[in-house]
């Protein structure tokens, strides 16, 4: 459901990726993160 709080829960990981990837310039890598095409 739209109300089940994964967005709550992990809204701090992806964050804290995407300001890594803002650091370090790996998009690609953001995007295969996103996928779950890497751990």
């Amino acid at each position: 459901s739209a109300c089940s709080g994964h967005g709550y829960k992990f809204g701090a990981a992806v964050g804290r990726r995407v300001a890594a990837t803002v650091d370090n310039g790996d998009v690609g890598g953001l995007k295969a993160w996103l996928r779950a095409e890497t751990v």
